[in-house]
């Protein structure tokens, strides 16, 4: 590999872009290279990033059915507006995050899906992976 590009682990797991998706187990399947230089620019190592795909449709016109996320496992804060992978009830979902009064809620980009609340006593119960920081795919 040339010192300008640095391997990111892809999971073979799917995360719904619709309604759950359930993976018995998460395991490297390959790796993806990415240019070093962009990755440092935007204060990212490529030990703390992993490659998972999204599956459905719930996030059409920002990330694409079968499209590869660049997830970022250091950002776990749920910034208000950013799209999470998240693992609720066993199932993992690709949203943007909505803050509210008693919770938050798991925001889709097609409106035909609900969003999905989660109370605030709820909240230990949805394990954040990480914040999606990319997201492309091949046609």
């Amino acid at each position: 590999m040339p010192q300008d590009k640095v391997e990111v682990l892809v999971l073979n797991v799917e995360v719904s872009a619709g309604n759950g998706s359930h993976n018995e187990a998460e395991h490297c399947s390959s790796t993806m290279a990415f240019q070093s230089k962009y990755l440092t620019g935007r204060g990212l190592q490529a030990d703390q990033l992993r490659i998972v795909f999204a599956k459905g449709d719930s996030m059409e016109g920002e990330i694409q059915d079968g499209a590869a996320m660049l997830v970022n496992t250091a950002d776990q804060r749920l910034d208000d507006g950013c799209i999470y992978v998240v693992r609720l009830n066993d199932h993992l979902y690709a949203k943007r995050i909505q803050h509210g009064f008693d919770g938050l809620s798991l925001v889709s980009a097609n409106s035909s899906h609900r969003p999905i609340d989660v109370p605030r006593n709820r909240l230990n119960e949805l394990a954040v992976i990480g914040r999606v920081v990319w997201s492309g795919r091949e046609h």
